[in-house]
């Protein structure tokens, strides 16, 4: 089996796995605040944990949510320029646009560790580690580089119509 249909396939394991979690996640944030809504109109009591727990699902929500909207080349390009080159010379920009793109999350990733030391201290209510709430950027940051990583290997290797089918469908 070759290396690009085995990448393509773990790349389709993750990306059903982020899409699982991200809506499990919204599914919760639905639900805990229909809770709070109910209690709050019924009992007249509001709970404190609500809020932060929405933030954190929230963070885990939206940057894995990235990740999947990346893989599923569903984000809003700006194209128009671009269609005016020939499809080699699009090529040629996409590729320098994907090392531009995988430069600044290798980049992002390399801090991970340092930035992750640095919210060491418990939030507020919930008492779980600060860098619970960034964690998913980093674990979507890492998603998208695999993603745009396996886009450029398709790109460089010259199957042009492959690419076009998967940014144009």
């Amino acid at each position: 089996m070759k290396f690009k249909y085995k990448f393509k396939k773990v790349l389709d394991l993750i990306n059903r796995i982020e899409t699982f979690f991200v809506m499990v996640f919204l599914a919760i944030m639905i639900g805990i605040n229909v809770l709070e809504i109910v209690i709050r109109a019924l009992l007249g009591h509001s709970f404190v944990w609500i809020f932060p727990t929405n933030l954190l699902l929230f963070s885990w929500m939206v940057f894995m949510g990235a990740a999947v909207i990346f893989y599923r080349k569903e984000y809003i390009t700006v194209g128009y320029f671009v269609r005016l080159f020939s499809p080699n010379c699009q090529r040629y920009v996409n590729i320098i646009v994907n090392f531009a793109v995988m430069g600044f999350f290798i980049f992002l990733l390399m801090e991970a560790p340092a930035l992750i030391e640095m919210q060491a201290q418990k939030m507020q209510v919930i008492h779980i580690p600060r860098y619970f709430q960034s964690l998913p950027l980093f674990i979507g940051s890492f998603s998208v580089l695999l993603f745009v990583f396996y886009d450029t290997l398709i790109l460089i290797k010259g199957d042009i119509n492959k690419w076009f089918l998967l940014c144009y469908q």
